[in-house]
């Protein structure tokens, strides 16, 4: 993943909660072999998973990982604005 300025040149997708029905219609990624999931078809029943934990399970480990501080921003110029500005 790169990031700069704030705009991602890649990514990647993480199913939670996805109705996984228009996959069939897809080859995701070039990959024939493979079926796509979601973490709710591989979690555990007695914990099944919430966006809000996947999002903050995600960057606290993507900030481990890259050894990087992760910040919740709720827009792009919320992100941008200098420091100390309201927005």
């Amino acid at each position: 993943m790169h990031v700069s300025q704030a705009v991602t040149s890649h990514g990647f997708a993480l199913n939670v909660t996805t109705d996984l029905g228009d996959f069939d219609w897809i080859v995701p990624c070039g990959i024939r072999d493979r079926g796509v999931t979601s973490l709710k078809l591989e979690a555990d029943a007695s914990r099944e998973p919430t966006m809000a934990r996947a999002i903050h399970a995600t960057a606290r480990n993507f900030g481990w990982v890259f050894q990087r501080q992760m910040l919740w921003c709720d827009s792009i110029e919320q992100l941008l604005a200098p420091p100390g500005s309201r927005i």
